[in-house]
């Protein structure tokens, strides 16, 4: 029986990567790393998929991401998700 990551097209289903982080005060840096990655597997494994959504959450900030084919444009700066609206 196969699993998931083992079929040819698993990320099909995806609609966005989610990366947490535990503490705020962690390298954001490395999260923002794995993201990407991820979303360029995304990319890279389905052809005629034209973008993929990442987000990474921590404790009180949050951040968007969209990844094409030419490229990756988030968030300038994370948004703190308890000074900001409902």
């Amino acid at each position: 029986m196969l699993t998931l990551s083992q079929l040819p097209a698993w990320w099909l289903p995806v609609v966005a990567v989610v990366k947490m982080k535990k503490y705020d005060d962690d390298l954001w840096d490395n999260l923002l790393e794995q993201l990407i990655e991820d979303l360029q597997s995304i990319l890279r494994m389905q052809l005629d998929r034209r973008f993929a959504f990442g987000f990474t959450f921590g404790p009180s900030q949050f951040t968007i991401w969209m990844h094409d084919r030419s490229g990756v444009l988030g968030t300038e700066t994370s948004v703190n998700i308890h000074q900001v609206g409902h």
